[in-house]
C-alpha cells in the first residue's frame, strides 16, 4: 500500500460528491445515480448498497468486478428493468434530470431505447428467434420516430454496415439462429444504437465470445462512441476489456463501489485491497491480461460474503491481509486518496 507521501491531496468526501471527482471536461453528466440501494423486498437484504456514478458525455465508464457483486443488478435498476422481488429502496437515478427511479412507466416507455438502451450478455436471448432480424431492428424506429417503412430499412441497413456486418442485405433477412455468436452481438449492438441514445449499457458484452471476436466488438464499441459522443456504461469482470476501452473504473464488491478512478491510474495506483487482488490476478509486464503463473491461474482466496452475512463493516474483511478492528467494527469512510482517486478503505486512512 503506497505511504503517506503518496497520497496526494487527502480528504473525505460523501457519497454525493463521490461520483463527480474524476469526471471529463464536460458540462454535466448526461447519467447520474445517486446513493442507489436495491432490497430484496420485504426483507433487510440489500444487494446493492448506496451507489453512485456519473456517465459523462463521450465517455466510457467501466463497472468492474467479480460475479455476485452486484453490477448487473446496478445495470438493471438503471435501465428500471429489476426482476422482483428486487426493488429500489432509495437513491436516485437521474437522466438529463428526470430521476427514472420515480418516473412512470408510459414516461420509461418513451425513454427505453431512444434515450437509453441495454446490451445484455446473451443475445439470443436479447432477440426473437422466430422474427427476421430486419423486422426487429425497425421495431425501434417505428417506436420512437416517424421514418416510413422504407426508411425504417434503410436506416437498419446502415447500422448493419456501421458494426461491420457483411452482406447486411441478406442478414436483414435472417432468422437469429441462422447467425454467429459474434454476428448476433453485432445485429443487437445495431439494435440498440437505431435512436442514437445518449447513454448505451453493455452488461458483459463480450464473455460468451471468441477472444478474435471480442476485440471486434470492442473496437466497434470505441469507434461508434468516439463518433457519436454518447456514454457508455461497460458491465465486466475482465480487467483486460476495461484496460483496452475505459477512461474511467468503478470498482464493485458485495454491492458496493470500493474504488472509483481514472483507468491508468486505477491499473498503475490500485488502492483498494480487492483492486490490487483483482489486478494480481491479471497482470502482465505489458498490462492486466490474463496469464498462468507457475502453470496455475492466481485467485483471490474465498468468495464474495454472501448476501445475508454482510452489514455495517467492510464486506472484504474475511479476504483481505490487511484487515484489522476498524474493518469488522464499520463501514470505512470514502477517501479522496488522490485527485479523482476516490477510496473506500480503511487501510487508506493509515497515517
Amino acid at each position: 500500500m503506497p505511504g503517506p507521501s503518496a497520497l496526494v491531496g487527502e480528504r473525505h468526501v460523501s457519497c454525493r460528491q463521490q461520483a463527480a471527482l474524476a469526471r471529463p471536461m464536460a458540462a454535466a453528466p448526461v447519467l447520474s445515480v445517486r446513493n442507489l440501494t436495491l432490497a430484496i423486498d420485504r426483507t433487510l437484504l440489500t444487494p446493492v448498497d448506496d451507489v453512485s456514478f456519473d456517465a459523462w458525455p463521450g465517455e466510457i465508464l467501466a463497472i468492474v468486478g467479480e460475479s455476485g457483486c452486484g453490477k448487473s443488478l446496478t445495470a438493471l435498476a438503471t435501465m428500471r428493468l429489476l426482476p422482483p422481488p428486487i426493488v429500489i429502496r432509495g437513491g436516485a437515478i437521474r437522466l438529463d434530470g428526470t430521476d427514472l427511479a420515480q418516473a412512470s412507466e408510459a414516461e420509461l416507455r418513451r425513454i427505453r431505447g431512444r434515450s437509453m438502451a441495454m446490451i445484455f450478455q446473451d443475445p439470443m436471448t436479447a432477440l426473437n428467434p422466430v422474427v427476421p432480424v430486419g423486422v426487429q431492428m425497425r421495431e425501434p424506429l417505428a417506436i420512437h420516430t416517424s421514418l416510413s417503412r422504407r426508411q425504417t430499412r434503410a436506416r437498419a441497413l446502415e447500422l448493419l454496415r456501421q458494426v461491420g456486418v457483411p452482406d447486411p442485405e441478406r442478414r436483414l433477412d435472417a432468422y437469429p439462429h441462422q447467425l454467429s455468436g459474434g454476428m448476433r452481438q453485432r445485429v443487437v449492438i445495431a439494435m440498440m444504437l437505431a435512436c442514437n441514445p445518449k447513454v448505451l449499457i453493455a452488461d458483459e458484452p463480450t464473455t460468451a465470445l471468441d477472444v478474435t471476436v471480442q476485440a471486434q466488438i470492442l473496437g466497434i464499441f470505441r469507434d461508434i462512441q468516439r463518433a457519436t459522443g454518447m456514454a457508455l456504461v461497460l458491465i465486466t469482470h475482465d480487467l483486460g476489456v476495461v484496460a483496452q476501452v475505459a477512461d474511467r473504473v468503478a470498482v464493485m464488491y458485495a454491492g458496493r463501489i470500493v474504488e472509483t478512478a481514472r483507468v491508468q491510474d486505477i491499473i498503475a495506483r490500485p488502492r483498494h485491497p480487492y483492486t490490487q487482488a483483482l489486478l494480481r490476478c491479471a497482470r502482465t509486464d505489458a498490462g492486466p491480461v490474463p496469464r498462468a503463473r507457475h502453470g496455475m491461474l492466481p485467485e483471490i482466496g474465498g468468495s464474495v460474503m454472501p448476501l445475508a452475512a454482510r452489514g455495517a463493516f467492510c464486506a472484504f474483511v474475511d479476504r483481505c491481509d490487511r484487515a484489522d478492528a476498524r474493518c469488522q467494527a464499520a463501514l470505512p469512510a470514502r477517501l479522496e486518496a488522490a485527485p479523482g482517486h476516490v477510496v473506500e478503505c480503511w487501510d487508506v486512512h493509515r497515517p
